[in-house]
């Protein structure tokens, strides 16, 4: 009588314990085996399973994971680790909401209670959860009960920022990020968050010390390189960000906006056709990212290609028809180009006439037509200088409307008020009501209702007028200076990095000019920039960042002002002292690409760069012209005052 022999294998046990014992050493694989094997002799041994659930959820196998746990949990409802594995597995498959509710019923389950721990760790998981369901009032509620129990859960502050963040809980988030940060120095995640933080609250010390010691712990961190370069740029340290976005670029080849940033710090660095050969990387990885074809159609409108730099718009605008910053920067470029009628169009999109409007402080618009009853509120918009050019249109309004407000700077309330005594001028900012007799248009919006061409037709030399007695005392101030011819000079201007980089000229370079003899050359240069001039006549009572009286009373006792393109010209121009503006090869759009006058101002002299980063010509030429004047110098000052 023959025996059959059953194959032999060790006690299921002992298999176990074989695969907890793999685990536990990071023999993954050798562990599964184990598990697998035991349970085909015991498909229900539930450790085993529980062991090889989470071994599929460590390898990236969540639907596996999944389906375990279900088992699991249907046979014991009372499995609390279950459960949240289970939300962990539903996570993986980035399927929140699912997770949020094995959380959620978690929080009063049937049978046994969470301890606090547990409690602790169902609140973080839904905090989490909700943080990617854009719940943020149910993610802060969980996490802030999260971070009361445990205070040095370093995690639980960075996500808490996180959704402060996401609810423009500014000064809150920052302080969750620094609280990670001091829990733990090492957490890079919420260190590079803080230093955001601080970036973006423009206190770029503090963004530059965490920066610091991120990249001295991890120096390939992407994001963080990134935002060196972003800081480099913003500082006018060319060199430094085209360094630090190159490196982005190096360390993710793959990721369109590294090469967008590359291709703007090239520019800013002057490189304009490296700038292009990045930017058009930038659009060939990503041909539907807008930023990159909106720098792109800078560099190209910078090496005057502007028919290409248009086609770049256009392009956004197929892309997105919606997209009003390519309307925009287009109707630049055609203002730019002579094309007046359509540039004043599309000019419309801006974005400072677009808040105005989501703001309600434009819903009865003026189209130019006559006003006896109702009155015209001209609202405030852009900056200082264009405020100070757009004031020439005031006259031509008051032949229309009666009766006229004008928002704008409270720095230039009290010389708009004097140079326009019938209109009422004002800083606040008030919205319209709707069945009020009011009729609104924004300041730039003048030239289009009132039909400008933009031609050089005659205009009154100066239409501000500086305080009388100011000008008296600047008057016996500047005879008291060497020199008979006094020329007022600055060299600094420029609202982003890229136009700073493009109109400024460093004080070395003006050597030229300021050799010129028997002149007194006085310092205009306003705000952080004055130290470098110190050379220069200089007053310290003089602050036009904040007193625009005393500054329109010095200009006006110049003889002559030379500057860049900054607000100083603006207003120059505007109280009929004779200017000489240095341009950009190619310049704002309002000073156009040819001549030497302007539209805007009767006494102003246009000097145009013609090599990219290369002042020495414009200077030049600025320094013959002032000794042409000085052979039959008229002073201005010698006329008396009004």
């Amino acid at each position: 009588m023959s025996t059959t022999h059953l194959p032999s294998h060790p006690p299921l046990a002992e298999m176990l314990s074989q695969g907890i014992a793999h685990q536990r050493r990071g023999e993954l694989d050798r562990a599964e085996q184990s598990y697998r094997t035991l349970l085909r002799f015991d498909p229900a041994q539930p450790q085993a399973r529980t062991h090889l659930a989470g071994i599929l959820l460590a390898t990236n196998r969540p639907c596996d994971a999944e389906a375990i746990y279900r088992q699991l949990i249907a046979e014991s409802p009372r499995r609390l680790t279950c459960a949240l594995h289970l939300a962990t597995a539903l996570q993986l498959q980035k399927r929140f909401s699912d997770a949020c509710d094995v959380l959620v019923g978690l929080r009063n389950p049937s049978g046994t209670s969470p301890d606090m721990a547990q409690q602790v760790e169902i609140e973080k998981r839904l905090g989490e959860l909700w943080y990617h369901l854009q719940k943020f009032n149910e993610a802060q509620r969980a996490l802030e009960f999260v971070v009361k129990q445990t205070p040095e859960d370093s995690f639980s502050w960075e996500l808490l920022g996180c959704v402060q963040a996401a609810q423009n809980d500014v000064s809150n988030a920052h302080r969750s990020f620094e609280q990670a940060t001091q829990i733990d120095p090492s957490r890079t995640s919420a260190r590079f968050r803080l230093a955001e933080s601080f970036y973006r609250q423009n206190d770029d010390a503090s963004a530059e010390i965490h920066l610091r010691t991120l990249l001295n712990q991890e120096p390939e961190h992407v994001g963080a390189t990134g935002l060196w370069g972003s800081l480099c740029y913003r500082q006018n340290r060319a060199v430094e960000a085209v360094q630090s976005f190159h490196k982005a670029t190096m360390l993710q080849p793959h990721v369109a906006s590294h090469w967008s940033n590359w291709g703007a710090a090239l520019q800013l660095q002057g490189d304009v056709h490296n700038a292009l050969k990045t930017l058009d990387q930038a659009v060939a990885l990503k041909p539907d990212e807008c930023s990159a074809w909106t720098n792109r159609a800078a560099i190209l409108q910078d090496l005057q290609r502007f028919d290409e730099a248009e086609r770049c718009y256009e392009t956004i605008l197929a892309l997105k028809p919606g997209e009003t910053a390519a309307r925009h920067n287009r109707a630049l470029l055609w203002l730019l180009q002579g094309e007046i009628k359509k540039g004043l169009v599309e000019h419309e999109f801006r974005s400072t006439r677009i808040e105005l409007l989501h703001s309600g402080r434009l819903q009865q618009p003026w189209n130019g037509e006559r006003l006896t009853r109702q009155r015209l509120v001209i609202r405030a918009e852009q900056g200082l200088g264009d405020e100070v050019m757009f004031a020439r249109y005031f006259a031509e309004v008051q032949n229309r409307a009666t009766q006229v407000r004008v928002e704008c700077d409270p720095r230039l309330k009290t010389l708009f008020q004097r140079s326009f005594p019938q209109i009422d001028f004002g800083g606040d900012a008030t919205p319209t009501d709707a069945a009020s007799s009011e009729l609104d248009i924004a300041l730039a919006s003048l030239p289009l209702v009132l039909a400008d061409d933009f031609s050089l037709a005659t205009y009154s030399d100066s239409y501000l007028q500086a305080d009388v007695s100011l000008r008296q005392v600047w008057r016996e101030r500047l005879d008291q200076l060497p020199a008979k011819y006094r020329v007022g000079v600055s060299w600094f201007g420029g609202g982003t990095p890229l136009t700073r980089h493009k109109r400024s000229i460093p004080l070395t370079q003006w050597n030229d000019l300021l050799s010129v003899p028997d002149v007194a050359f006085v310092n205009l240069q306003y705000g952080p920039h004055r130290e470098e001039g110190l050379h220069l006549y200089h007053w310290n009572d003089i602050d036009p960042t904040r007193d625009l009286e005393q500054f329109a009373a010095l200009l006006s006792e110049l003889d002559l002002v030379i500057s860049v393109d900054n607000s100083t010209v603006h207003l120059a121009g505007a109280l009929g002292v004779p200017t000489e503006v240095l341009l950009p090869v190619v310049p704002d759009w309002r000073w156009g690409l040819q001549s030497e006058r302007t539209h805007w101002y009767q006494k102003m002299q246009l000097i145009r760069q013609t090599t990219w980063n290369d002042w020495s010509a414009p200077v030049q030429i600025a320094a013959s012209r002032l000794a042409d004047r000085l052979s039959a110098p008229v002073s201005r000052r010698t006329h008396p005052l009004p």
